[in-house]
Order: C-alpha cells, then structure tokens, then sequence
C-alpha cells in the first residue's frame, strides 16, 4: 500500500514536470509493468490533459499559493464521453497522494466509482424563473416557450431563456415587474433601458416597466450578474438592503444572499458602492465586501466570481460548506455535513453546472478524501476510512 501511495505522488510529480531522473526511471517502470498501468498513465499525458492544465493556468492564480492537479477520468457509455476536471489545492497535497492512490488501486482492479450510486431524482438546475407583473399575476418562465405579453404600456416578449422589456411611452407612475428564480433555476432578461441581466439559482430582482428620466433603479436579492446599457444622464442604481451600487454603464457581479456576505464584483467599467453615507469607488478586478467589521476592498479573480453565468462552477479554496451551499442551490438537495472536520476542509476545481450529481461528488471526493452518500435528495458527507 505504501508503495502504491508513492507511486501516486510521483505521477503528480512527472505530471507536473517536477521530478527528478531516478523518480523518472520509477515512474517509468510501474507504467512498463502492465496494460493497465499503461492504460491508466495515457490518460495524464494526452493532449487533451496538457490542454486543460493550460486553461486551468488562466482560471487560477498560481501566485497566490495554488498548486494545480488535474486529474482527468474518462468513461465510455453509449458511445458518449464525459471529461472529468478536478484541481487540488496545494493545502491538501498530502491527501492527494492518499486519494490518487486510492483511485490507483480502484482502476487496478475495475472502474468502481466512490460515489454509492443509486436511482435518485437529484437532476442539475434549469433555465427557469417567474415573472410577476404589476397586478400580482405570476408567468412562468421556461427556456422552450414564446410568448408576448401586454400591460399598460409595456411589451414583454418572451423567448426562449430570456425575456425583454419593451415599453411605448413612459407612463406617469411607472408599474413595478419582479423576475425571481427558484431554488434549481437561473434566468437572463433584458430591461427597457437595454441592460442586461442573469440570474443565478433562488434570486430575484424587481424593476420599472419603465426607468425615470433622472435616474434606472432596480432591488435585488440573491447572485445577479448585470451588463449595464450606457446612459450619462441616467445613472443606474442597484439596491438590496442598506447597501447602493451606482454606476452609468460597465458590467458587474452582485452577490447578496440572505445570511452571507454582501459582495459587488467589478468586471469593466467603474461603480461607486455606498453603505450607511459611506462609499467606495472600485475598479476591475476588485471586490467590494460588506464583513462583520465593515466594508471592505479585496482583489479577485473575476473569472471564478463569474463563471456561474457561463455554465461553470469555479471554486478557489473554498471551504466545503460553501460549495455545497451552492450546490444545494442548483441541484435542490440538502448537504449533512457529520463533522467539524469536513466543514474545515477546501476545494479547488471546476466543472459544468449541468454535470450529473453523481460525477460533480466523485470530484469533490477524491480532491478532499471524503465519502457522499446519497438518500433521496439528501447527501450525506463524511470523512472517508
């Protein structure tokens, strides 16, 4: 066993580039030894895995203390192929050498996944949200529908995923529309002023049919991501709480979820962040941070911060407890976390938001070395024996 251990944390070495000539000759030897070992290390030196080290090079700041092991898994099924990514933080590269060479050991023998798997109804979210109009009647929203609706003076065209907002003539008192998404469900819409709005899983946000002539203000709550159309005499103005975000025209991550950080992340443009008569200017790159001692300006990789727009998961040393809290609110599960220990423990790595449940747990069990066992649609984690 301890020999199979080492070979794992030399194969992360040759991977990497960092071993020396004797460890070269070692590791050489173990892949000559079998088909399977073959079979196995083909896997770690295809093209494909040097493509996706390079990529996860421009994801994560290596500067900051990151080693990155990607640990690529193919399964054949039906003729279909899935790719599985996992990075390991360089906090728990004693763990990797034991869980790679637990997986070792498990593809020596059969592909049997850590995972217990069993029939469950835990599917990935949605594009889905509801539109509640001026009068309180709610619209579902869904990504295959399309649909026009009239209020007042206001034109909602439905299409697909998104939804727009068209409107004649500002009307004297302005009817105020709410688009939420549900726990499993995200959404994009586009205001009458030509902004640009998604929605990530339980979020809301609550608008004009039509702006003011002196300023575009919008509430929201939950994660919502904005590309905010140009307008000098209008600023636009988001709020949730005692907190304003005031810009004129950039693009802009905003993160408030009730019982969590407030959190403004800016990716182009400038925005002034305002909180009890006080406020910041931030620039691209920098997140602004309301902490239990005050706000607070942090540099940021914007690319994690916002990869859940583009179809990803992006975690950079977060600790488990919220990556679950984020996978609870995209696949509609509960997480039980047994012990203090688990919930100290972080993650790297990033993978497809639609993946299956089953690979996106395989993922996070073999980069932390715990076990999840799935009952219905409640997981539950525990350190793995």
């Amino acid at each position: 066993m301890k020999n199979v251990y080492r070979i794992a944390k030399l194969i992360q070495a040759y991977v990497s580039g960092k071993v020396s000539t004797e460890e070269r000759e070692e590791v050489e030897h173990w892949i000559e030894e079998s088909d399977r070992h073959r079979e196995l290390f083909r896997t770690f030196e295809s093209e494909e895995f040097v493509n996706i080290q390079r990529v996860e090079h421009e994801w994560f700041d290596e500067e900051r203390g990151f080693r990155r092991f990607i640990l690529a898994k193919r399964t054949i099924d039906k003729r279909r192929v899935f790719r599985r990514v996992a990075t390991i933080a360089a906090t728990f590269v004693l763990l990797i050498g034991v869980c790679l060479g637990r997986w070792v050991i498990l593809q020596e023998k059969e592909s049997v996944p850590l995972v217990k798997l069993e029939k469950n109804s835990i599917v990935p979210g949605e594009r889905k949200a509801v539109l509640v109009l001026s009068d309180g009647e709610h619209v579902d929203l869904r990504d295959t529908m399309q649909v026009e609706i009239v209020e007042r003076e206001t034109r909602i065209f439905v299409a697909g995923d998104s939804t727009r907002l068209v409107v004649k003539d500002s009307p004297i008192d302005p009817s105020l529309h709410t688009v939420f998404t549900p726990v499993g469900g995200e959404y994009k819409l586009t205001l009458s002023d030509g902004t640009r709005v998604w929605l990530n899983a339980s979020s809301r946000i609550q608008f004009p049919a039509v702006f003011r002539s002196d300023r575009r203000e919008v509430r929201v709550e939950g994660e919502v991501y904005f590309e905010v159309s140009k307008d000098s005499a209008r600023p636009f103005l988001v709020r949730t709480g005692d907190v304003v975000v005031k810009v004129l025209g950039t693009s802009f991550n905003v993160r408030a979820y009730p019982g969590e950080e407030y959190k403004t992340t800016l990716v182009e443009g400038s925005v002034t962040v305002g909180y009890l008569g006080e406020t910041m200017k931030i620039r691209p790159g920098q997140q602004w941070v309301l902490e239990k001692d005050g706000p607070k300006v942090h540099e940021v990789k914007i690319k994690s911060i916002v990869s859940w727009k583009n179809g990803d998961f992006a975690f950079e040393d977060q600790v488990l407890p919220e990556v679950f809290n984020e996978l609870e609110r995209w696949y509609d599960i509960d997480v039980f976390m047994s012990n203090d220990a688990i919930r100290n423990m972080k993650f790297t790595g990033i993978f497809p938001r639609y993946e299956n449940i089953n690979d996106v747990l395989h993922i996070i069990e073999l980069a932390t070395c715990v076990k999840c066992s799935i009952s219905g649609k409640t997981i539950v984690v525990s350190m793995d024996k």
